[in-house]
């Protein structure tokens, strides 16, 4: 397979040419190790990559380097000019353009604007769309800069940033001049490694104490939610900055400072924290130390009894005695926190819940969120109440990276219920909390067991470890009367009860062997498939849930084989290659974004309904319409990291949704260190109807018995308890 990449750093290089070395992916949002025999390389250049990746048994997944190849940077000027700031300039004019001109189009055609008439192919229209382009963007060559060697979207960014941040409108030429490295610092989206190319090309030296502090930033935060860790100790920092960097003593030394001065970090006793993680902790524990500044009515326990009943006979229910617990709890407490699993009555819980508020306490205002865009969903169904993201109930503005609700601009509520709470990381619940000046009662709703937030901390353990805050759990299954067994097989791995494994009346059991996968997962999806009257109502309704990426039978991989089965090409369906994907007219598709303007959101999933070529495009650029449930949105080819195939999906993207049919792979080629219980438990919790299980069955019962990893690394329960306790 061949990948391009930008070379980071060397780890290892023999006399010989072998060597270990680092490269960011960007289509792939990640940084890979390549090993192999390679020739000289040039930092900040950007090579082909021709190899395969290979799962090496001491150091895991690496790239296997056949060639390597540089790649001469014409990519990023061909970006630029088929970008935003050249309306209907599409890929292959911007091509024949820098064909042309080469490396210095920008300044030929500001010279000699006429000159386009020379360029194959152009019209009149285009002529005239790149001259008002050059014109009217910034008169300094910075934008153009910024737009061609790191990306015309982190421009854009960057310009819009720093006007509304900077109380003084301010030049991108004044900002690279005091330190190129605020961009990095200050642009969502912006990498190390391209804002250092930048830097370099404008003559900032590698020995620049800025450039050295800008990586070590980049060191802290890389390592840090690498081990969803809040801080590093000095030791494992300094030993990390040596490893990465290869700074000496002196020089950790002026670093620390430098950031320390900059409020890049914070340094506590032994412990190193990038400053918003710190920061996130402290005011957690500051404000539940608070909580609440003026707390619900009170209530009489009568009334709540009375109110009950009436609620129990309006939903056709009795409430046992520990959902009656959490109900009752619900006006006693000012911040509860109800875990549990499926099956144990949390739905009918949080019914209640809104209901009894609405009843006793109409003037007061309830707000419900969850951290995905199908959790959502899922709180405004059952509740029969509006519930948003968090970040779209904070009002996340994406170009400056903000919230736009926040201490100054408050939320209007006076109750907060928090759903499918383990996603939440410390960070998102600071900010959440800093909008909650006038609540007066929070609700926290979680599953201990499932898997911890994707990024830094693990909030709902804290909160319950330091037993501070009431916690109701619901253990007992009251759905299992209705004879799920996707429910007692949760509650059997939970309870480490789980010791075989069989196919039954709602979980399907398919072993075979890793070269079987593939096969047999084409054959148990397409009969899923059959329940459904079309195969876009069975994409909504049965998902493929696998733990890995890179392996032979990972998420990559059988998205491919799964688009070959069910979405073959077809010379009646256009298609279009974006990276190393190619989608096609009927491709499965998910969303990777918030989109709260059209209601979509991170992990909907849709059908690709429709590519239009550039040159049939009334925009000159190819534009992918994907319906999702009735809502279509459109997408161009610098959209590629907003969507992506879901014929599969990771465990991590499919928490806080269900499906009616889940199909999960379990194969002996799978990490260790991710087949686990929380991750298999995760998984299984996903079905709402029937579950199959595909591969070797022993590796999924061996996962239910492995350690989970070692605690993380975070101090906000112990400043809680000195708070609170």
């Amino acid at each position: 397979m061949e990948i391009t990449g930008t070379f980071t750093q060397i780890k290892f290089r023999s006399d010989s040419g072998y060597t270990v070395a680092y490269f960011y992916i960007p289509e792939e949002r990640d940084e890979i190790v390549a090993v192999g025999y390679m020739p000289e390389i040039q930092e900040e250049f950007t090579y082909k990559l021709t190899g395969k990746y290979v799962d090496n048994a001491n150091y895991g997944f690496q790239f296997e380097v056949e060639t390597a190849q540089k790649v001469e940077d014409e990519k990023s000027l061909i970006r630029l000019f088929s970008g935003p700031f050249f309306k209907g300039v599409g890929e292959k004019t911007a091509q024949k353009i820098v064909n042309y001109y080469g490396m210095d189009a920008i300044r030929r055609i500001k010279e000699d604007p006429d000159s386009l008439d020379n360029v194959p192919g152009i019209r009149e229209k285009i002529k005239t769309a790149i001259i008002e382009g050059l014109q009217n963007v910034e008169t300094d060559e910075a934008y153009f800069m910024l737009a061609s060697i790191v990306s015309p979207r982190i421009a854009i960014k960057s310009k819009s940033y720093y006007e509304k941040r900077t109380p003084v409108k301010r030049t991108l030429s004044e900002i690279f001049e005091e330190n190129p490295y605020r961009i990095y610092y200050d642009i969502n989206g912006a990498t190390i490694t391209a804002v250092d190319k930048l830097a370099l090309s404008l003559g900032v030296e590698k020995d620049d104490m800025r450039r050295i502090t800008a990586f070590a930033d980049r060191v802290i935060r890389d390592r840090t939610f690498k081990l969803k860790d809040s801080y590093l100790t000095d030791g494992y920092y300094r030993k990390a900055l040596y490893e990465e960097i290869g700074i000496d003593e002196f020089t950790y030394d002026m670093v620390i400072k430098a950031l320390v001065e900059e409020g890049r970090i914070v340094l506590e006793e032994d412990r190193i924290y990038p400053y918003e993680q710190y920061e996130a902790e402290e005011y957690i524990a500051g404000y539940l130390a608070q909580f609440p500044l003026e707390g619900f009515d009170r209530v009489e326990k009568e009334d709540v009894d009375e109110m009950l009943r009436l609620v129990e006979e309006r939903l056709g229910i009795r409430y046992q005695d520990r959902q009656r617990e959490a109900v009752e709890s619900f006006f006693s407490e000012d911040l509860l926190i109800l875990t549990g699993g499926p099956g144990t009555g949390k739905t009918t819980i949080v019914k209640g819940m809104v209901q009894l508020c609405t009843k006793l306490f109409p003037q007061y205002t309830i707000a419900l969120c969850a951290p995905t865009g199908r959790a959502s969903k899922r709180l405004r169904q059952l509740s029969d109440k509006d519930a948003k993201t968090i970040h779209s109930l904070l009002g996340w503005d994406l170009e400056i990276n903000e919230f736009k609700v926040n201490e100054d601009e408050p939320l209007g509520a006076d109750l907060l219920i928090i759903d499918e709470f383990s996603m939440v990381d410390q960070l998102l619940f600071a900010n959440l909390l800093k909008a909650c000046r006038y609540v007066r009662k929070i609700v926290i709703i979680g599953d201990a067991a499932q898997l911890p937030p994707v990024s830094i901390g693990n909030v709902l353990q804290n909160l319950i470890d330091t037993n501070l805050f009431k916690v109701v759990r619901l253990e007992k299954i009251y759905r299992q009367k209705e004879g799920s067994e996707i429910i007692q097989l949760a509650y059997d791995i939970q309870h480490q009860q789980c010791e075989d494994l069989s196919s039954g009346r709602d979980i399907g059991l398919v072993e075979c062997s890793i070269p079987q996968i593939k096969d047999a997962l084409i054959k148990v999806t397409e009969k899923a498939l059959q329940k459904y009257h079309t195969i876009e109502e069975g994409y909504q309704n049965v998902q493929i849930i696998v733990p890995q990426y890179r392996t032979v039978n990972g998420i990559d991989e059988l998205n491919a084989v799964l688009q070959k089965a069910f979405n073959p090409p077809s010379k009646n369906k256009r298609e279009i290659k974006i990276g190393r994907n190619i989608y096609r007219e009927g491709d499965k598709i998910m969303h990777l974004r918030n989109n709260s303007q059209r209601e979509v959101y991170n992990g909907d999933i849709g059908i690709l309904r429709e590519i239009i070529p550039a040159r049939e495009s009334p925009t000159d650029k190819d534009i992918i319409i994907v319906d999702y449930e009735g809502t279509e949105l459109e997408y161009g080819r610098d959209d590629g990291d907003t969507f992506t195939h879901a014929y599969c999906m990771s465990v991590h993207k499919s928490q806080g949704c269900e499906y009616p049919i889940v199909i999960f792979v379990s194969s002996e080629e799978y990490s260790h260190l991710l087949m686990r219980k929380r991750l298999v438990y995760t998984a299984v919790t996903r079905a709402s109807q029937y579950l199959v299980i595909v591969g070797n069955k022993n590796t999924f019962l061996r996962s239910l018995t492995r350690k989970e990893h070692e605690k993380q690394n975070t101090t906000l329960k112990e400043r809680l308890l000195a708070l609170l306790g």
